[in-house]
């Protein structure tokens, strides 16, 4: 844990948000694309914090508490934005309810 309790605080590179980017993209219709792209999200956050993928920790025993992460508020605002994309009105809602339970915290980046 780092001075604000969390284990992962820094920035995605560019090949993370890259790899997010192109997990949403081969993801099925709607919001399977936006889980896909959130998969793709917490692999590289649980990667680097304890190498593990998100399907390892979210299963059995392996159980993660997003509050424990956090990224900078851009890259919060982008992936929320690219995980959104063009879904329809409900598919948002779904996708904006996930991210308040399940995103990973975010802090300002000077």
């Amino acid at each position: 844990m780092n001075e604000i309790g969390c284990r992962y605080r820094q920035r995605l590179t560019d090949d993370e948000m890259n790899a997010i980017r192109q997990a949403r993209r081969r993801g099925a219709k709607g919001s399977a694309r936006a889980m896909s792209g959130f998969a793709a999200l917490w692999d590289a956050i649980l990667g680097s914090a304890e190498g593990v993928t998100y399907l390892e920790a979210s299963t059995g025993n392996r159980r993660f508490n997003p509050s424990d992460d956090a990224i900078p508020s851009d890259q919060s605002e982008t992936v929320l934005r690219l995980l959104k994309g063009r879904l329809d009105r409900r598919s948002r809602t779904a996708v904006g309810m996930l991210w308040f339970n399940m995103g990973p915290a975010s802090y300002e980046d000077r």
